[in-house]
Parts: C-alpha cells; structure tokens; sequence
C-alpha cells in the first residue's frame, strides 16, 4: 500500500460507513450521539479527502472506544482504537467532528504503517522505523488540516492553530528520521524526502 503523506489507495466504494462502522471493543460503549458523531467525522473525511477515506474503509476492520485518553498498541489487526475525549470540542474550540477525523486518520495511518512494514520495511532497525511511522501519521494529520482549510468557510482559528502545531511537530519528527537515514530503506528515504516537503508548504504530485 502507498504510503505517500498525500496519496491513498482508492479501493472503497460510496456505500454507507462500510468498515468504519462502530463495534464492540476497547473499554467503552458506543452511545447513539457517538454514532452520530462517527458518521460525521466519516462524512467529513469523504468530503475533503475521499481518497483517504477510501483507503480507510479497505484496510479498517472496527472502530473501538476507549474511556481513556490513551490508545493502547496492542490492538487487533485492522482495528483502531478511538478515545472518547475525541467527540468532544478541545479546549480552544476545535469541532468533535474534526477531532474525529484525525482521530481516524491518526489511528488508521497507524495501522496501514504497520501492515505495510511488515511486507517491505522502511528501515533497518526499530528505532529509525518508529520515527518514519511518527513522520508519516504526523503527515497524513498536517495535510488533513491542510485540506480543511483550503476547503472554503471551515479555515476557523483552532483549525489553524492545530495545523501549525502539527507542522511543527511533523518538522521534528523529520529530523528524527533524517537522523537514521543511512539505516532507511529506498522507500523509507523516498517518504522522508516528501514529507520534508510538506513542512515547507510544498505541493506535493
């Protein structure tokens, strides 16, 4: 699977929630609001990024709540965790529905990272691999706030704020992995190489 900041398999179709359908799971129960915020985020997601969203329903088997705040890594393949401080405004008046949708992207990016490791590596050793896995959710996170506010009137100032914080946080995580890059494979180099793009604003193809 392409693992490219910008680019996602496109094998879904435009039925309902399809994969992303809440289930059983992690320590919470799913209420009937949370449902409805679900299918907000998902809606969200197809507007701005439908690829993404496609590429999530091809590889995301559950979504599971969690009561804490905390996602655990030992989860079940194809299934990501979602905390249910994620339905929620933040504190600086960022929408559920949005943390939702990075929630989503977060934990999805997350667990395709990891499929797709296991078939061709993007490193030598563990501790270069788990910097491009951070470089990479943290590239996918910026360009779904990139999207946001580049889709019209949802450019609010928690929105931008967030997106700053993360391409600060992305750029970090580039020299982190810049770090390593004598142990990264090709493919590794090559998701460096974009995703130090993205921290300077550049358009990627």
């Amino acid at each position: 699977m392409d693992l490219d900041p910008d680019r996602s398999s496109a094998h879904g179709d435009q039925e309902a929630l399809c994969a992303l359908d809440p289930a059983s799971g992690g320590t919470g129960t799913w209420h009937a609001a949370e449902r409805a915020a679900l299918a907000s985020a998902v809606r969200l997601l197809g507007a701005v990024w439908p690829a993404m969203l496609d590429e999530l329903r091809a590889s995301v088997t559950r979504v599971a709540l969690l009561d804490g705040t905390t996602a655990d890594d030992d989860r079940a393949q194809g299934a990501v965790l979602i905390g249910r401080h994620c339905f929620t405004p933040s504190p600086d008046g960022l929408l559920g529905s949005v943390r939702l949708a990075e929630a989503l992207v977060r934990e999805g990016t997350r667990a395709v990272y990891d499929a797709a490791a296991e078939r061709e590596p993007f490193a030598r050793a563990r501790q270069p691999a788990e910097a491009v896995r951070r470089m990479v959710v943290l590239s996918r996170c910026a360009l779904l706030y990139r999207r946001l506010l580049e889709s019209g009137p949802a450019a609010e100032p928690a929105m931008e704020r967030r997106h700053a914080l993360l391409l600060t946080e992305l750029g970090e995580a580039v020299a982190a992995a810049g770090a390593h890059r004598s142990e990264l494979t090709d493919h590794g180099l090559r998701l460096l190489d974009r995703s130090a793009r993205l921290t300077s604003g550049a358009v990627l193809p």
